[in-house]
């Protein structure tokens, strides 16, 4: 394997780890949000119970949680609440679940659900939406680095799959420790000459021709790029050890 050739697949071994690294992140955040949603389940249950026990003539709550992917991978978690009807068949009470919108110029979902939660769940609904919220935020931030991963990867010529196959059972620590080792990696085959008064200075040398990429590449643009998925993975790391 010549260097070219090398340099190329150590490239394309990168980006296929990121999109397996991203996948499995989303897959981390969907799980807690699901395991969140049946935490609160689990409470509006015991309530009730003891509402019915109480023998207390009062309504119950009628929210619930939707958490979905989506299909490109992110994950989103929204409120819902019952819409209760009477059958025109056999006049039994029915349902439908309705999303709860945002209010206006609200950057979560807590006003809008000040409205439906009742008094016995309210501190709970609020503290879970907060939850819900940052793992929203998480998804989101995923994403936008697997956007920019995409977008660097067909610049440098490669045709990266939406839905990556699975090699291995590694874990997102493990890839992403295995993805930082890479990225320091191709940039020394990138930029060899490139010296820490170069990085500091903002200057970025030219491509060295052995490294197997299109001539027609421009290295600031690729300096650019690296340094947006370098943050993203310093970013991403950090919230996953939160």
């Amino acid at each position: 394997m010549n260097h070219q050739t090398e340099a190329r697949r150590n490239l394309e071994v990168m980006f296929q780890r990121q999109m397996l690294f991203y996948q499995q992140v989303q897959d981390i955040i969907f799980d807690d949000a699901q395991k969140k949603a049946q935490e609160f389940y689990a409470i509006q249950k015991k309530l009730s119970q003891q509402v019915h026990k109480d023998n207390q003539n009062k309504d119950w709550s009628d929210l619930s949680i939707a958490v979905r992917k989506t299909i490109n991978g992110s994950v989103t978690v929204h409120w819902r609440i019952r819409i209760w009807y009477k059958s025109t068949n056999n006049s039994r009470k029915n349902f439908n679940a309705r999303h709860i919108s945002k209010a206006r110029n609200s950057q979560n979902y807590k006003k809008s659900l000040a409205k439906h939660a009742i008094a016995e769940e309210y501190e709970t609904v609020m503290k879970l939406e907060d939850q819900f919220e940052r793992l929203r935020k998480f998804s989101k931030t995923v994403q936008d680095a697997r956007r920019q991963m995409l977008k660097t990867s067909k610049e440098l010529g490669f045709s990266m799959k939406d839905e990556p196959f699975i090699i291995g059972q590694e874990s997102a620590y493990a890839l992403h420790e295995q993805i930082g080792n890479l990225m320091l990696l191709l940039r020394h085959k990138i930029w060899p000459t490139q010296t820490d008064a170069d990085r500091q200075a903002d200057f970025v040398p030219l491509i060295d021709p052995h490294a197997g990429l299109p001539r027609d590449v421009d290295t600031r643009e690729l300096n650019t790029s690296l340094q947006k998925l370098e943050e993203a993975h310093v970013v991403l790391g950090n919230l996953l050890i939160i």
